[in-house]
């Protein structure tokens, strides 16, 4: 019966997520530089992309090594690709899924299977190896499994495991972890074990693809370096050909501004005639002078609308008046007082 191990990653997610920050907050000059490096790597990676070319042409035209017992397994038996063949037995009683989680969503769930050795009896303690298997093959991994059953042993049937043997793995250590808190021995080389449950060319190839996926994996990463450090480089360079405007305290109220004067409010200064009266005139002026000042500051009075019956009798008198000369009729009408004084003076 499998047991579910669960392992919480936010420690690891957030060094990782600091490291981003990081990577941000440089200038935009150190991350240009980092992606011509991160592509130059990856332009060297055409080499090897070629070779491991040529290397896997060699390893699908030989023979797929023979099968060891895994207790008699070691490095000389890893062929090209990191391929081997062991025949071990499958406990799985002590099969575990290994499910991670970050902020408790479930990110990774894998498979493990726990190898013995074809000869190991309940006593063993010291793991050589582990199957590790994605969530979503298990049943695929089911049904190759029982196409290589080759005996039984004490703690379980016996396999031609035939895949990719690595000392390393993306849960080596969630992996390490679980067995040691069961009892058993982890040896610093351990084995995981990816089957070649799509067949032998099938995993080869698969395992080939690696050194190409980085390579693409690095382009990726410089071309996104090199659009980072464009966009900051432009941001910067436009901050600093932008005047900079005040800023305006926010919710500042606004004084209104003051009225115009009203020209209507103002009283209206009549000019003064300026002239230089001679002795003779120096009464008439000073007359004529308060004359003008009471017709400014006082209101002229309002005139009764005459009827018509007094228009006809006033027009009948002033008819009837004499007329001596045009000038002495003007001087009537006007009342004048400043221009009757002058002809008085005159006479």
């Amino acid at each position: 019966m499998a047991m579910i191990v669960q392992s919480n990653a936010t420690v690891r997610e957030s060094a990782r997520m600091r490291f981003v920050i990081f990577i941000i907050g440089l200038p935009w000059w150190v991350l240009m530089a980092l992606g011509a490096l991160t592509a130059y790597g990856g332009f060297a990676l055409n080499k090897s992309v070629a070779e491991r070319g040529v290397e896997l042409e060699a390893a699908l035209a030989a023979e797929a090594p023979a099968a060891v017992p895994l207790h008699l397994h070691n490095e000389t038996n890893v062929g090209a690709f990191d391929e081997s063949r062991v025949i071990a037995q499958i406990d799985f009683d002590e099969n575990v899924r290994l499910v991670e989680r970050t902020n408790g969503v479930k990110t990774k769930e894998t498979a493990m299977y726990v190898l013995f050795g074809p000869d190991a009896d309940e006593d063993a303690q010291i793991i050589k190896a582990v199957i590790m298997v994605g969530s979503r093959r298990v049943d695929a991994f089911a049904d190759w499994a029982s196409g290589r059953l080759t005996g039984a042993g004490e703690r379980g049937f016996t396999y031609d495991i035939h895949g990719e043997f690595d000392t390393y793995h993306s849960q080596s250590s969630h992996a390490a972890e679980v067995l040691e808190e069961r009892g058993f021995i982890v040896p610093s080389d351990i084995y995981f074990i990816t089957p070649y449950i799509n067949g032998r060319e099938g995993g080869l190839r698969h395992s080939a693809r690696g050194t190409g996926d980085m390579q693409m994996l690095a382009f990726g990463l410089a071309a996104g370096l090199f659009l980072l450090g464009l966009v900051k480089f432009l941001f910067t360079r436009g901050t600093k050909r932008s005047p900079q405007k005040p800023m305006r305290e926010p919710f500042a109220p606004e004084t209104a501004s003051p009225a115009a004067p009203s020209l209507a409010a103002q009283p209206v200064e009549t000019p003064k005639p300026s002239y230089a009266p001679g002795p003779k005139a120096t009464r008439a002026a000073k007359l004529y002078e308060k004359q003008q000042a009471a017709a400014v500051t006082e209101p002229a009075p309002q005139q009764r609308q005459l009827s018509a019956l007094e228009k006809a009798r006033a027009f009948k008198a002033a008819a009837a008046a004499p007329v001596h000369s045009k000038q002495t009729f003007r001087q009537k009408m006007r009342q004048d007082p400043f221009a009757k004084l002058a002809n008085e003076s005159r006479a």
